[in-house]
C-alpha cells in the first residue's frame, strides 16, 4: 500500500510539473522510469498479496483437512485396538488349544504304547499256551494210540471182526471200514481178515462210494474166488459197474456170477437185472 501512495504522489508531481512548465525532458524520464518501477513493485504487491490469500485459504483448507484426518485417524486407531484385541484373543486361545492338543495326544500315544505292550505280553502268553497246549495234545494222541494198540494186541481176531461187523450194523459205515481195516493190518492172514475185506466194499457199496467198492470186492474176489461171500461180491461188484455208467463191465461180471454160482439166489438176481438191461435196450 505505502508504494501506491508513492505512486500516486510522483505522479502528481508530474502532472504539474508539466503543467507548470518547468519540468526537463531528464525529470520526465526520471520520472518515467520511476514510475515503471513502482509498477512493477505494485504488480510484486498484488502478487505476493495473492499468494498471501492463497497461503491462508490453503491453511484454512489444510486446517479442516488435517481435522478430518486427525477424526479418521482416531476413527482407525481405535479400529485397529479392536482387533488387536481380537487377535491377541484368538491366539491365546490357539495357543491354549494347541496345549491342550498337544497334550491329548501325548496322553493318546502313551495309551497306545501301554496297549501295545499288553497285546504284545498276550501274544507272548498265548503263543506259550498253545504250545503247551499242542504239546499236551500230542501226548494225550500218543496214550490214546497207544491204549488203542495195546488194546487191539490183547484182543483176538474174532473179537476184532464181531466190533467192527456190530459198528457196520449200526450204520457207522466210515468207523465200522477203519476197524475192518485194522483187523486186516494186524492179522493179514486170517479167516476173519478174509471176512473184513468183504465188508470193506460193503461199506463202500453203502455209501455209494461205487469206485472204491468195485476195487474192495475185487480185492477180496482175488484171495477168495470161492468162498460164502463170492457170489454176493460178484453180484454188487456188477451192480457198482452199472452204477459208474459201465453197463458192459457190469454185464460181463453179472454172466460170470451166473456161470459159476448159476443155482445162488444172487444169479437169479443178476439174471433179473440183466433182463431188466435188455427190455431197456429195446
Amino acid at each position: 500500500m505505502g508504494s501506491y501512495k508513492l505512486f500516486t504522489f510522483y505522479f502528481l508531481l508530474l502532472t504539474f510539473a508539466l503543467f507548470a512548465g518547468c519540468a526537463t525532458t531528464e525529470d520526465v524520464g526520471r520520472v518515467q522510469w520511476e514510475v515503471s518501477d513502482l509498477r512493477s513493485e505494485i504488480a510484486k504487491a498484488k502478487e505476493t498479496n495473492n499468494k498471501v490469500q492463497s497461503f491462508e485459504d490453503a491453511q484454512k483448507a489444510m486446517g479442516r483437512g488435517q481435522s478430518e484426518l486427525l477424526s479418521r485417524v482416531e476413527s482407525l486407531t481405535r479400529e485397529v485396538q479392536v482387533i488387536s484385541g481380537k487377535l491377541e484373543e484368538r491366539q491365546h486361545l490357539s495357543e491354549k488349544a494347541v496345549k491342550e492338543s498337544i497334550s491329548g495326544k501325548d496322553v493318546i500315544i502313551a495309551q497306545l504304547k501301554d496297549l501295545e505292550t499288553k497285546v504284545k505280553e498276550l501274544k507272548e502268553r498265548l503263543t506259550v499256551l498253545e504250545a503247551a497246549e499242542k504239546e499236551r495234545k500230542e501226548v494225550a494222541a500218543k496214550k490214546t494210540q497207544e491204549a488203542k494198540e495195546q488194546k487191539t494186541a490183547k484182543k483176538e481176531p474174532k473179537d476184532l471182526y464181531l466190533e467192527a461187523y456190530d459198528t457196520y450194523k449200526k450204520g457207522k459205515t466210515k468207523e465200522a471200514r477203519e476197524r475192518f481195516e485194522s483187523l486186516i493190518k494186524e492179522h493179514p492172514k486170517n479167516e476173519y481178515s478174509s471176512k473184513a475185506q468183504f465188508w470193506i466194499g460193503e461199506s463202500y457199496y453203502k455209501d455209494k462210494n461205487y469206485e472204491s467198492a468195485i476195487l474192495a470186492y475185487e480185492d477180496y474176489l482175488r484171495e477168495n474166488p470161492k468162498d460164502e461171500k463170492t457170489p454176493e461180491a460178484l453180484l454188487r461188484q456188477g451192480y457198482s459197474f452199472y452204477a459208474i455208467g459201465d453197463a458192459k463191465t457190469g454185464k460181463v461180471i453179472l454172466e460170470k456170477l451166473i456161470e459159476k454160482f448159476p443155482n445162488s439166489s444172487e444169479a437169479k438176481m443178476a439174471k433179473k437185472k440183466l433182463g431188466e438191461t435188455t427190455k431197456k435196450k429195446r
